[in-house]
């Protein structure tokens, strides 16, 4: 006999408790003395209160609840039906802490945590169940001296020693403890170092809990704002520079949860002269968001080159609609699985992508025929020619603005 969705993601939450360290009992079996660490399924709570699907036992007391739902659900209005729980355990059940601190809401794909020994808590994404051992840590460190909390001490910083440091600097760092005090989730942080006589650079990283890594590249970041606002089952058309497509570190990181979490099913290499500035090299990234999954949602990524032995420019050969009929065709938009593979148009498996060197999507395999033969390039006045006219076509457009401008 099938499972139910429900049954599911209830196995799959077993498995994640037994691996942090949890012995998970059915209520009419409970024994909450057999480990330090012990979760009872379905376990009754005060009139009016119902059950909870988990109860969580440290030492023999009650610390926190567990609220299972079916894979899909979406978890961020969950925790309130959690916290209920954690105020409805009977009077005669033993408790550090009422209500219970630790409550979690988890479809064994996606977790999300509310510790209430924080001021203003909140539900946040965790990748796995706190270990008993943790979570005994943090009551003890509460009961000892309340306000413990990492959030809460962030709250209780002592002045800034201000030796050495620049105004600039000063008015920075005050502004971000601040920021931390009040206990925002979300901080621009702007640092700026120096090297001997270098001049001062100044490098800007975005740090939010819903992007998938923390960097100062605003293309990266970009992206993840775009994924991050889509709904579910929302698509997503996006032009990325190449460096999105094979940047390491945090690029990599974004570029193997964008594959997993996403249906990233087509790539559009554009061509370069089709915008001012010369040689800037783009693509259109389309993808749509899907719910969270074990398996990765994309399948088979479709490139298609219209970079490779593409030449254009701002005036005398302009991009048009017409040069891109040979890609709507290709992409099939009534039936993306009637794709058919051309010269230009070529399908990568999600193990092809995921195996190759930081996951990197820079994929070409036309031959480049002016980086064979370096006779095909043209003369150099007519090169010449062709820069003069797209600065010419950049100008008479800011001239235009000018124009826009000093309009009453």
């Amino acid at each position: 006999m099938s499972l139910t969705p429900e049954e599911r993601a209830r196995q799959t939450i077993d498995g994640l408790l037994s691996q942090a360290g949890w012995i998970v009992q059915d209520r009419w079996q409970a024994n909450i003395d057999a480990a330090r660490g012990v979760a009872v399924r379905e376990f009754s709570l005060g009139h009016g209160y119902g059950e909870a699907d988990y109860l969580l036992f440290v030492d023999g007391q009650a610390v926190g609840v567990v609220e299972a739902k079916k894979e899909g659900t979406a978890l961020v209005g969950v925790e309130i039906q959690t916290q209920k729980y954690s105020e409805g355990i009977p009077e005669a059940l033993p408790s550090p802490v009422r209500p219970l601190p630790f409550c979690y809401q988890s479809s064994g794909v996606e977790t999300r945590f509310t510790n209430l020994l924080e001021p203003d808590a909140a539900s946040r994404l965790v990748f796995a169940f706190h270990t008993p051992a943790t979570l005994s840590r943090w009551l003890q460190d509460e009961l000892a001296q309340p306000a413990s909390t990492s959030k809460a001490l962030l709250r209780k910083m002592p002045p800034l020693i201000e030796t050495g440091l620049r105004a600039a600097q000063v008015t920075a760092i005050q502004a971000l403890e601040d920021s931390m005090r009040q206990g925002r989730r979300r901080a621009l942080i702007q640092m700026a170092t120096r090297r001997r006589q270098e001049e001062q650079r100044e490098a800007l990283t975005i740090v939010r809990d819903d992007f998938w890594a923390t960097t100062s590249n605003k293309q990266l970041n970009f992206l993840q704002h775009v994924r991050s606002i889509l709904r579910i089952d929302g698509r997503a058309a996006i032009v990325v520079p190449d460096n999105v497509l094979f940047e390491g570190g945090a690029g990599e990181t974004i570029r193997r949860r964008l594959l997993h979490d996403c249906d990233v099913h087509t790539l559009l290499r554009l061509p370069t002269g089709i915008f001012y500035a010369q040689g800037v090299k783009a693509n259109v990234l389309f993808f749509d968001r899907r719910i969270a999954s074990e398996k990765p949602w994309t399948k088979t990524l479709w490139i298609y080159d219209f970079r490779t032995n593409e030449h254009f420019t701002l005036k005398t050969n302009p991009l048009r609609r017409e040069d891109l009929d040979d890609f709507v065709a290709c992409y099939h938009a009534e039936n993306r699985h009637k794709r058919k593979k051309t010269e230009r148009f070529r399908p990568f498996s999600y193990d092809e992508l995921i195996k190759r060197d930081k996951a990197s999507l820079d994929i070409f395999w036309l031959r480049d025929e002016s980086l064979e033969d370096a006779a095909n390039l043209p003369a150099p006045d007519v090169i010449a020619a062709e820069i003069v006219e797209d600065l010419q076509a950049a100008l008479d457009e800011f001239a235009l603005i000018a124009a826009d401008l000093r309009k009453p």
